[in-house]
C-alpha cells in the first residue's frame, strides 16, 4: 500500500491533483461552515434584508465583490468560498430565524404547495409508495430528495443545506470561469445577479435550486470549451459534450416532459462549429463545402406553416393530450 501511494504523484499530473484537493477541501469547507452559520442565532433582521430588501445587499456586494475577488492565489482560492457560503446562506438564515411565510414555506420551515409535494413524494418512495403527478414530472428531483432523506435520517433541514453547498459550489465555479477570462468587475456583476435570482428560493426546497446549480455547471463546461485555459490553446471535445449531459440534467430537473421543448432553442451547430469571442471568426465547418456557417434561419418547411401547425398549438395539444391519459391513468381501477 505504502509503495501504491509513492507511485501515485508519478501516474497522475500533479496539477490535477492539487486541484483536486483543492476542491475537496473547499467543498468540506464551505459544508462544515455553512452549517456552522445556518445553526447559529444570528439576529434575523440581517438575515431579512439580505433576502427581501435590494438597496442594502447591492451595495453591500458592489464593495465587498471586487475586494474579494481580487485576492490572488490560494488565500483567494480559499477566502472567496468562504465568502461565497456568508452571503448566500444569509437569505436561508433569515427565513429559519423570523418563521416567515412563504409561497411555498410556512413558519421558515415547513413545506407547503409545491415543496410538500416533493417532500411527502419522496417519503412515499422511500416507503416504497406511488408518488403523485407532481412529482412524476420531474423524477431527477425526488430521486434526489429521497436519497438526502435517507442519508440524513429524514432530516429536511440537512437536506435544504446540502443543497444549498451544491449550489454555493457551482456560482463559485461559474464566477471563477467568468473571471478568468473576462476579469473581477464582470465576475462581480455575474455574482450580484446570481444572488438576487437564488436568494428568492433559497431554504425552501423548490426545483429553481437544482436547476440553478447544473445549469451553471453546463455553463462552467461550455466555457472551458470556447475559452480553453492556456490562452490558444485547441479545445477538448470532451467539454463541449460534458456541457450538453449537465445541461440535460438541469432542465430534467425542473420538468421532465418539458425538457426536450426546451432542448429545441439549442442549435445542432454547435455540435460542429463555434464562433471565438476574441477572434471573432468562426472555425471551419465541415457542414458546408465553403467553410463557413451561416447564421441560424427557418427552414421553408418551417416558414410555410400554418398558423394551425405552429409551435405554441403543437405545445398546447401535447399537454392536452398528456393531461387526458394522466386522468385516465389516475381514474382507472
Amino acid at each position: 500500500m505504502a509503495i501504491f501511494v509513492k507511485w501515485i504523484p508519478r501516474m497522475v499530473d500533479k496539477s490535477i491533483l492539487r486541484a483536486a484537493v483543492t476542491s475537496i477541501l473547499t467543498a468540506l469547507l464551505v459544508t462544515v461552515l455553512c452549517w456552522l452559520m445556518l445553526n447559529t442565532a444570528l439576529p434575523r433582521q440581517i438575515g431579512l434584508a439580505a433576502r427581501y430588501d435590494l438597496l442594502i445587499p447591492l451595495v453591500v456586494l458592489l464593495i465587498l465583490n471586487p475586494l474579494v475577488l481580487n485576492l490572488p492565489g490560494l488565500v483567494g482560492q480559499l477566502v472567496t468560498p468562504v465568502y461565497l457560503m456568508v452571503v448566500f446562506s444569509l437569505p436561508v438564515s433569515g427565513l429559519w430565524a423570523s418563521g416567515t411565510s412563504e409561497q411555498y414555506v410556512l413558519g421558515g420551515t415547513i413545506p407547503y404547495s409545491d415543496t410538500l409535494s416533493y417532500y411527502t413524494d419522496a417519503l412515499r418512495f422511500l416507503e416504497g409508495g406511488y408518488v403523485s403527478s407532481m412529482s412524476a414530472d420531474k423524477p431527477f428531483t425526488t430521486a434526489l430528495y429521497s436519497g438526502l432523506l435517507a442519508v440524513t435520517h429524514f432530516n429536511w433541514l440537512t437536506t435544504l443545506v446540502i443543497i444549498e453547498v451544491l449550489v454555493i459550489l457551482a456560482v463559485y465555479l461559474a464566477v471563477r470561469e467568468l473571471q478568468r477570462t473576462h476579469g473581477a468587475t464582470a465576475a462581480s456583476i455575474f455574482l450580484i445577479i446570481l444572488f438576487l435570482f437564488e436568494r428568492r428560493f433559497s431554504g425552501t426546497g423548490m426545483t429553481e435550486n437544482l436547476g440553478l446549480c447544473f445549469g451553471l455547471l453546463a455553463f462552467v463546461l461550455f466555457w472551458r470549451y470556447t475559452n480553453p485555459p492556456p490562452p490558444g490553446s485547441p479545445s477538448s471535445p470532451g467539454w463541449l459534450i460534458g456541457g450538453f449531459g449537465v445541461l440535460a440534467l438541469a432542465l430534467g430537473w425542473r420538468r421532465q416532459r418539458r425538457a426536450a421543448g426546451e432542448w429545441q432553442a439549442i442549435d445542432s451547430r454547435a455540435l460542429r462549429c463555434r464562433r471565438h469571442p476574441r477572434a471573432g471568426a468562426s472555425t471551419p465547418c465541415r457542414a458546408r463545402p465553403s467553410g463557413r456557417c451561416r447564421p441560424w434561419a427557418p427552414s421553408r418547411a418551417a416558414s410555410r406553416q400554418s398558423p394551425a401547425t405552429s409551435s405554441t398549438s403543437r405545445r398546447r395539444r401535447a399537454r392536452t393530450a398528456m393531461a387526458v391519459a394522466r386522468a385516465r391513468r389516475w381514474s382507472s381501477p
